[in-house]
């Protein structure tokens, strides 16, 4: 008994929990050297958060450990601390990474996947020129003036241009949407003409002196004022500082005038005045205080446009966004929220619901992937193979063929032959036809009626053609009517023939995105077209952006939807609409604005 007892004294206790203890540390430690020993070491990439699709997501997320953030800066301090390897980030973030030699020149021969050397800036930049839309290469072209010093105000040995450290992704600009499903106030005409009747009455009642002047039909202060006094009070507004302080630059009011900032280079000097126009915007377009509850404020792009969608959010119905986000929003029915209909159904908010104006003094924003300056050669290969898998996938189509147009040609080739061959193969073999025969001539026809309808304005006359050809086959080709016919299950009793050859022809005249066979090939072959898809953003790449406006905007009448079309692009409208970029700030500049901001805005 003395034995046990000296057992159980508080030293012999202690020990005991020391070695079981010390035990399981060192079991924890060896399941964590496992883990990583069998797991490898994953750089990290960084993106937008709601800003890649999930099947791309993943792919890059095979080989980087994939990191979202909602405020750009962020990304910047993760190449700051060497936290990432590449990533997304914003022009005029790059500009100040370029100058703080944070990031390295893009080895394009790598992303291109060409065997042959790149010999000169010139060479580079007329590749590139192909390569991207004309609006975005002298949007990166623009920026040449501020990269001509480092960060410390040194000139560079040689000037730097931004499209040799920066692959742009999607560009944007800016609107201003209403969900009318969500005010009690009913309009009877159009907003573009009440714009320009509340503008002519403005002008009448104005207490500054030069607003005639200053101030346009199509501005944000009109379009704001409009809105307010029409039952679209409650305003939501992405939240990105830089580009709120551009959208107030045309307003500053001193002594009862306005004076346009627009467009400046924003400095420490007047970083507060730009701060303080956009708050005066606000506040006298409007007559609330920015800090009136009628406002919110948010930075994520999706959660802007599902709370203007969201039908139980009675506290907005009005939202100052991005186009990408407001083209997702108008295609509604895409994002899991519902109504009731008038008979009581709950139905998917219909598409084309939102309603979206583009202002006059705009902005071009676009986003790029950049890569950190101390990437290893490995992982520098590892990283361009994965991304030519996946959302610069088929980038250098245009460079390659001369222009967009071949790959648009081959990518509808493709499209019809996944959406109609095993059916027409498995028509024409039960009757003994030359099946593969058919089939060509019929692609080939329709082939050359796309073909026609390339690298000109968008018409519906265009898409007619399509009618036009089914018709024919269907009063000429008997072979070719009957196989139609059962490929789209005619029933008589169920849809005339006019209504089945509209069908047919909508299924003809565009690519389009939602075919279940097409799909799979997106997936497989067009990670690019697939990002759009989910993204909705406006396209950087020439090849992706004119097969996106070609196909992607196709009413099931077999028009255009112009609307979308007009949300999708962005460009400069002479007299009308135009479009200017945020220059690049330093550090310093950009957290003694980010702090004046939200001491501003109050939220």
């Amino acid at each position: 008994m003395e034995t046990i007892k000296n057992f159980f004294t508080f030293k012999n206790i202690r020990n005991v929990f020391i070695l079981v203890f010390s035990m399981i540390g060192a079991f924890i430690v060896a399941i964590i050297l496992g883990y990583k020993l069998n797991t490898p070491f994953r750089p990290a990439f960084f993106n937008y958060k709601s800003y890649i699709s999930k099947l791309n997501h993943d792919t890059i997320n095979e080989k980087f450990e994939f990191k979202t953030f909602n405020e750009v800066d962020e990304f910047t301090i993760a190449l700051n601390n060497n936290k990432a390897i590449a990533g997304i980030g914003s022009d005029f973030q790059v500009i100040d990474l370029i100058k703080r030699g944070f990031i390295q020149k893009i080895n394009f021969e790598k992303l291109l996947n060409i065997n042959k050397k790149i010999e000169s800036k010139d060479q580079l930049k007329e590749i590139l020129k192909n390569i991207y839309t004309p609006t975005v290469f002298h949007h990166l072209e623009s920026y040449d003036p501020e990269l001509l010093t480092d960060s410390q105000g040194n000139k560079f040995d040689e000037p730097k241009h931004l499209w040799e450290y920066f692959v742009p992704y999607f560009h944007q600009d800016g609107v201003v949407a209403i969900n009318p499903l969500k005010t009690t106030k009913k309009v009877e005409k159009e907003f573009n003409s009440i714009f320009s009747e509340n503008y002519e009455e403005l002008k009448k009642t104005t207490k500054l002196t030069n607003f005639n002047e200053k101030v346009k039909e199509l501005s944000l202060f009109n379009i704001l004022n409009t809105i307010s006094k029409n039952g679209y009070q409650k305003l939501l507004i992405t939240d990105a500082v830089r580009v709120n302080m551009l959208y107030g630059s045309p307003y500053q009011i001193k002594n009862n005038e306005i004076h346009s900032n627009y467009g400046e280079i924003t400095t420490e000097e007047n970083y507060k005045v730009l701060v303080d126009s956009f708050v005066d915007l606000i506040s006298k377009s409007t007559g609330n205080p920015i800090e009136s509850d009628i406002f919110s404020f948010s930075g994520d792009g999706q959660e802007v446009l599902r709370t203007l969608l969201d039908a139980t959010r009675k506290d907005v119905n009005a939202a100052i966004m991005f186009n990408g986000d407001a083209l997702d929003a108008y295609y509604s029915e895409d994002n899991g929220l519902n109504i009731k209909n008038k008979n009581g159904e709950i139905i998917p908010i219909p598409d084309g619901t939102i309603e979206a104006y583009k202002f006059s003094e705009n902005i071009i924003f676009v986003d790029g992937l950049v890569v950190a300056n101390n990437i290893t050669n490995n992982s520098e290969d590892v990283l361009y193979e994965t991304l030519r898998n996946s959302i610069y996938a088929n980038f250098a189509e245009a460079y390659k063929r001369g222009g967009s147009t071949q790959f648009l040609r081959n990518v509808y080739d493709e499209y019809l032959t996944v959406a109609f061959r095993d059916k027409f193969l498995d028509y024409f073999s039960s009757k003994q036809h030359y099946s593969e025969t058919e089939l060509l001539e019929f692609k080939k026809e329709l082939i050359d009626i796309y073909a026609s309808t390339l690298n000109k304005e968008l018409d519906d006359n265009d898409l007619l053609k399509f009618n036009n050809f089914v018709a024919d086959k269907f009063q000429n080709d008997e072979n070719i009517k009957n196989v139609l016919e059962k490929i789209f299950e005619y029933d008589e009793s169920k849809m005339t023939k006019e209504e089945l050859i509209s069908q047919i022809a909508f299924k003809l005249s565009h690519i389009d995105f939602d075919d279940e066979s097409f799909i799979e090939i997106l997936e497989k072959k067009y990670q690019n077209l697939e990002n759009f898809a989910f993204v909705n953003y406006t396209p950087s790449n020439i090849a992706e952006y004119d097969l996106v406006k070609r196909n992607y905007f196709i009413n099931d009448d077999n028009t255009y939807d112009k609307k979308a079309i007009e949300i999708f692009e962005v460009k400069d409208q002479p007299g009308k609409i135009e479009h200017k970029r945020l220059s690049g700030v330093s550090e310093k500049i950009q957290s003694l604005l980010n702090t004046y901001y939200y001491l501003k805005i109050k939220h």
